[in-house]
């Protein structure tokens, strides 16, 4: 018996879930996808750590039309930590 597994890679906004790469040919890999959008106007801003500055290796996928208006996303931690320190 084989086994098969077919993976699928498309960038999707953080701000509205608009998809890159769902319709016609799927990117090869998440490098190939987001080199791709990048040419067509997206940005991956870093997210914001536990210290409150960019961490490198955790990004938001933005399209063209939120970019304006974005602001930068928490870290998974950093949201842990907002909510144990909440009121």
């Amino acid at each position: 018996m084989t086994g098969i597994t077919v993976s699928r890679f498309i960038l999707q906004c953080d701000g509205c879930d608009l998809q890159l790469g769902a319709e016609g040919t799927p990117f090869i890999n998440a490098v190939e996808g987001r080199a791709i959008g990048y040419n067509a106007g997206w940005r991956m801003p870093c997210r914001i750590g536990v210290t409150g500055s960019p961490v490198r290796g955790s990004y938001d996928d933005v399209c063209p039309a939120c970019l304006p208006a974005w602001t930068p996303g928490l870290t998974e931690q950093a949201k842990r930590k907002a909510a144990r320190d909440a009121p």
